[in-house]
């Protein structure tokens, strides 16, 4: 064999700009799917911070707050001020825990 032929040969087995376009394929694929997973990773992540330190954080600061509000006498006119934050309280907490079950329904 003369070593034209093997040089043809060896042309027909490696193509570079065939490797290249197949390599750069791969490598958008493998990113893609790296996207994909640290996208539905974050997703979660944030569910969870929500559920944890949103929803169950108001929750009990809520009913700390009712116990200390029961174990005070307070004046007459602070009264009224005491049920406006218990229903601005409740209703936040509420709303929160809404917002977190249509995030984990997502």
């Amino acid at each position: 064999m003369c070593a034209a032929s093997r040089s043809r040969r060896t042309s027909l087995l490696f193509k570079p700009d065939k490797f290249k376009k197949q390599l750069a394929k791969l490598y958008a694929k493998l990113a893609d799917t790296r996207t994909d997973f640290l996208h539905k990773l974050l997703t979660q992540v944030s569910w969870w911070n929500l559920f944890f330190f949103a929803t169950i954080s108001i929750f009990i600061a809520i009913i700390f707050g009712q116990i200390e509000a029961g174990l005070a006498e307070p004046y007459s006119a602070a009264e009224s001020t005491l049920n406006l934050h218990t229903i601005l309280g409740w209703s936040l907490s509420g709303i929160i825990a809404a917002i977190t079950a249509w995030r984990y329904v997502l």
